[in-house]
């Protein structure tokens, strides 16, 4: 299984924006310098995420986009399933009552791995990427 661009660059666009929380919003152009993502494709990006209510924008001299909640209050599987479908990895679970759920042996196998994937991401918030990657870069400069 392989996500899309979406979930990797805007995993790392909500990052910068959680690094800027209470700082004022980050302007399109300045996301596209921290991700090297094009403005067109940040923009494309920023709408499920301000659908799903994660982020903020505000035009003007000073606009730009913001995260809504406080970094340790977002989690990567929200920002993740914004952009994903809800990580729907097969129809089948997208689906309340599969038809074929009593006659297909694979069912357990997908519920399992969409299960995982999600507490996984679910038990990551914004916070502790922001902590997690210092932490790295501490111990790769320092001493």
């Amino acid at each position: 299984m392989k996500l899309s661009t979406k979930a990797q660059y805007g995993l790392k666009a909500c990052y910068y924006l959680a690094e800027n929380y209470g700082k004022g919003n980050l302007s399109i152009s300045r996301l596209r310098e921290l991700t090297d993502v094009s403005d067109a494709y940040l923009e494309q990006l920023m709408i499920p995420l301000r659908r799903a209510g994660l982020i903020g924008s505000e035009r003007g001299s000073a606009g730009g986009y913001f995260l809504i909640d406080r970094p340790e209050d977002v989690t990567a599987g929200e920002v993740v399933r914004a952009l994903e479908d809800n990580l729907e990895i097969m129809d089948c679970i997208s689906k309340k009552e599969c038809p074929r759920k009593e006659v297909c042996p694979t069912c357990s196998v997908w519920n399992l791995l969409y299960n995982g994937i999600n507490d996984i991401l679910d038990n990551v918030s914004l916070a502790q990427m922001i902590e997690d990657h210092r932490k790295v870069a501490e111990h790769e400069c320092g001493p």
